[in-house]
């Protein structure tokens, strides 16, 4: 009885000394060793390095993106090769998306002013006698960049266009800064029609009757109603 008990412990210290030899492992060493490399390897951006070379590197969009936005790829060759030719093309380019925003908004316009879809319930509002009587003119809406009372006036064009009434917009400055708030299209305007203005200030609203042809001018901010009050007095005086 005792030499059996005596192979059992013999038997079973030899066993259970090759399970624990390596050392007891709760998980897979391996998986856990492959996870921390992985956390290892993400980059944290507060200690990526910065570089000025690359930043002041013109030939780098980085030079040129501002945030998450970068210029449009015409823009950025413009600025980084300002030769006639890349002036030219630029100047070409931007002529052509001007004009196709704004055939796209004369049509958007048009479409608008029959169904009322996309106008904001706030400027929603019946369509009256005085929008009535301004659809029978075009207007040229004349401003500078930098003119606050120009972007006083852009709410009032805005809703001139949304009401389907026919704007065209024509920016005085030859600046390269950027217009916001005016959901319009622009051309600029060229010399010979500045000299014939002979414009004092901005903003300018010129209103030509489709049937007479006859142009009323009026400077500074005005409202829709303001605007057709403008016109009956300028008819008054010529009839």
């Amino acid at each position: 009885m005792i030499k059996i008990i005596l192979i059992i412990l013999t038997f079973g210290t030899h066993s259970f000394a090759g399970i624990f030899s390596d050392g007891v492992k709760f998980f897979d060493e391996d998986i856990s060793t492959k996870m921390e490399k992985k956390r290892t390897d993400i980059k944290d951006p507060t200690k990526q390095k910065f570089s000025w070379n690359e930043q002041l590197n013109i030939e780098n969009d980085q030079f040129f993106k501002e945030g998450d936005y970068m210029p449009p790829a015409p823009l950025v060759e413009a600025l980084r090769r300002p030769t006639k030719e890349n002036i030219l093309n630029f100047e070409k380019w931007q002529e052509m998306r001007n004009l196709l925003l704004q055939r796209y908004e004369v049509a958007r316009s048009q479409y608008v002013a029959q169904t009322k879809t996309n106008i904001p319930k706030n400027e929603i509002n019946e369509t009256t006698s005085e929008e009535v009587e301004l659809k029978k003119f075009r207007f040229i809406f004349y401003f500078e960049s930098t003119c606050p009372s120009c972007h006083s006036m852009f709410q009032t064009i805005n809703q001139m266009v949304q009401r389907g009434i026919y704007v065209e917009a024509i920016r005085v400055d030859k600046s390269e800064r950027a217009v916001s708030g005016l959901n319009l299209p622009w051309n600029y305007a060229n010399s010979e029609e500045l000299k014939k203005l002979n414009l004092k200030a901005v903003p300018v609203l010129v209103a030509i009757e489709e049937e007479s042809n006859r142009a009323y001018q009026m400077t500074g901010r005005k409202n829709i109603k303001e605007i057709l009050q403008t016109i009956q007095r300028g008819l008054k005086k010529s009839n």
